[in-house]
């Protein structure tokens, strides 16, 4: 009787000693195969700009359409099957980001493509919330609320604010949150009411800390409620001082009472 437990006490440690080391192996296999795909999908995408070079607008449009409905959602899940396989490791979090951050890329998006993102925003918030990465990830998510639809990136913002122990990852996720329930927004609007409350929370809680765009977090909140305040249709325009294309200077309020036409413009 002790002689086969005597076998499976060495057998044991022999077979995690081989399971350990073909680990790595399977993980070199995963990161060539995520290379390849992401290789294969810039061939496959430079091609496109390619063949819609020079066409008009409608035509290239619609190539581009095209692509986005059929040609990216096959790269995006396998991209995904890889995730799935390596679910909690590094690989996983790179490969959710870029599903994100390609089926995020242009409108109009194809429905499996929204559902791959669910999936993939899901994933970082079950297996990823002590990456740095993801205040990028929410900072940008919030401008394509209007593509995959506002509860999608509210619903992921609200729990990134409440359950990452970063602090400016949760800073990201507080302003992306009352960004999105800001954007459309009018006066009187319960969610631009909320979107100023938690602005103002924001300021007070994060205000000193830097973001994602080089200013500070106090500095993103007053913007954007000085924008809900008194930028909204309906206002009057705040006064301002400007130069005119003769150099001229002059005041909004030089021309009060008169219809008044504006055009800003620059180069970025």
């Amino acid at each position: 009787m002790t002689r086969p437990q005597s076998l499976h006490r060495l057998f044991l440690p022999a077979v995690l000693l081989a399971l350990g080391a073909h680990l790595p192996a399977q993980q070199a296999e995963a990161k060539r195969e995520f290379a390849a795909i992401q290789k294969e999908y810039d061939a496959e995408f430079a091609e496109l700009r390619k063949a819609a070079a020079g066409l008009p607008q409608a035509e290239s449009g619609a190539l581009y359409t095209e692509f986005f409905a059929t040609v990216l959602p096959e790269f995006l899940e396998r991209t995904a099957v890889l995730a799935r396989a390596e679910r909690g490791s590094p690989l996983a979090h790179d490969a959710w980001s870029r599903i994100i951050s390609q089926a995020t890329s242009m409108a109009p998006m194809a429905e499996v493509s929204k559902k791959l993102v669910s999936e993939a925003l899901d994933a970082l918030l079950a297996d990823h919330l002590d990456s740095k990465t993801l205040g990028n990830v929410v900072a940008s998510l919030r401008y394509s609320a209007s593509v995959l639809g506002d509860e999608t990136v509210l619903r992921f913002a609200d729990e990134l604010g409440r359950r990452t122990p970063l602090l400016e990852v949760r800073a990201e996720a507080r302003f992306a949150h009352a960004a999105v329930l800001a954007a459309g927004s009018v006066a009187g609007d319960p969610r631009r009411k909320q979107a100023l409350a938690e602005l103002a929370a924001l300021e007070s809680e994060f205000g000193e800390l830097a973001s994602s765009n080089g200013r500070s977090h106090g500095e993103n909140a007053r913007g954007l409620r000085f924008e809900l305040e008194n930028l909204s249709i309906g206002q009057a325009c705040p006064d301002f001082s400007a130069v005119d294309a003769e150099g001229v200077a002059f005041k909004l309020s030089d021309y009060k009472g008169k219809v008044v036409l504006i055009d800003f413009w620059g180069f970025w």
